[in-house]
């Protein structure tokens, strides 16, 4: 008898009380991109490889972005240091023709024409400060320190991002792997609740069994739903540092 009472109670979940009753597999009713997914399957099997995942997140990632573009500010500071020692230099290219013998001597004759004074003149005016040729090295230096400081510091960045991606990826394949267990156990404490309806209908049942059937089949409803709220942050968060929908990097 009570076999056949599980069995009816079976039949009714699954029968005409659809619309009035929770069904078991309503608490894995995917969510958002999660459609895309067999939640009854690990997403380590869906998704494509972790170390493809590092890959495309640290592309897309915002902070490192930021590093990439600091390192390289940092690098052409240290080449505008090497080359800032030609602001000291300064060319200069002139045309002069004319005779001043006359202004000089008061004389003038043929063969002043030919004097130096006249025709095209270029060269370089050189005058370099002290302090820039004793300071110089030390300044490049510091600029050269400064950009292997930015490139530590991305690499820093680098390593904690690949951290945050590892929690995050772990703990959506745990929140998984517990929904489908409290999934489980939200089936079997729905047919204990329909048995236990049933015999309360019946006749055959006390209110305290029922009342007890009914108050495991809520928790095991609630739990679902905690755990299906748990898997989904992890899910969009993972999403979220990634910066492509998990469901375009499905294998």
């Amino acid at each position: 008898m009570a076999i056949s009472r599980e069995v009816q109670a079976q039949n009714k979940v699954s029968g005409s009380e659809k619309a009035t009753a929770t069904q078991p597999g309503a608490a894995a009713e995917p969510l958002g991109d999660t459609l895309y997914f067999d939640l009854q399957r690990s997403l380590a099997d869906q998704l494509v490889p972790f170390d493809s995942l590092v890959q495309i997140g640290v592309r897309n990632a915002p902070s490192l972005k930021e590093d990439d573009a600091s390192i390289e500010g940092r690098l052409e500071r240290y080449r505008f240091t090497r080359t800032v020692v030609l602001q000291y230099v300064y060319p200069f290219a002139n045309y002069q023709t004319g005779n001043q013998t006359l202004l000089a001597a008061g004389t003038l004759n043929n063969y002043d024409q030919y004097q130096l004074t006249n025709g095209y003149r270029a060269g370089l005016h050189i005058q370099i400060p002290v302090a820039e040729l004793f300071g110089r090295k030390h300044r490049m230096r510091e600029a050269y320190s400064e950009y292997r400081g930015a490139i530590a510091r991305r690499e820093v960045t680098r390593q904690q991002f690949r951290r945050e991606l590892i929690r995050l990826y772990q703990g959506m394949l745990t929140a998984q792997k517990i929904l489908q267990i409290r999934i489980r156990d939200e089936q079997a404490t729905l047919v204990a609740f329909r048995v236990a309806e049933l015999d309360f209908q019946n006749g055959k049942g006390n209110p305290a069994d029922f009342a007890r059937a009914s108050n495991l089949y809520a928790q095991a409803q609630a739990g679902v739903a905690e755990q299906r709220g748990s898997f989904s942050q992890y899910f969009y968060e993972l999403e979220t540092l990634v910066g492509v929908p998990l469901s375009e990097l499905k294998r």
